[in-house]
């Protein structure tokens, strides 16, 4: 049986599977992000629940756009990985286990959308933002999908 740590880094490493166009602007980028976080829940006449599939392919593609945004600032998708690597393992030790496990696929959906609202802030609609870098910003978002991803196919434990 797999560690957290292994299975973190197969989902992290793999399964970048939906595409992202080459020649996109970062406000596009971050715009798609933010309508792929939207269409994450169904409604219900009980309240609201998750469309799991979809929401697997939401986080797959949030992570992806976050990873091109990031080789598109220079640097390395290997280098990226391997950074989103090491401080998702630093957050699991810092936080534990069931930080994420508390709220489930709803706190890592309405972490995403703060991160994703907080770099559409940095990239041009409140240039008086400072002290944020959006890397780290971007690897947030990385690590965050990839935990949804995780979440969403059970790999979690």
């Amino acid at each position: 049986m797999k560690t957290w740590h292994e299975t973190f880094r197969d989902y992290l490493f793999g399964g970048l599977d939906v595409p992202v166009e080459e020649n996109i602007s970062p406000e596009s980028l971050i715009s798609i992000m933010g309508k792929a976080l939207g269409s994450t829940y169904i409604k219900t006449t009980n309240g609201m629940e998750l469309n799991f599939r979809e929401c697997e392919r939401a986080f797959n593609l949030i992570k992806n756009l976050a990873i091109h945004l990031l080789v598109n600032m220079g640097m390395g998708r290997s280098s990226a990985l391997e950074l989103c690597y090491d401080i998702g393992l630093k957050k699991d030790a810092d936080y534990g286990h069931s930080n994420i496990q508390k709220f489930g696929i709803v706190g890592i959906v309405v972490r995403l959308s703060d991160k994703v609202e907080r770099i559409n802030n940095i990239f041009g609609k409140n240039p008086k933002v400072k002290g944020e870098r959006v890397q780290d910003n971007l690897i947030d978002i990385i690590n965050y999908a990839t935990y949804g991803e995780m979440l969403c196919d059970s790999a979690w434990d």
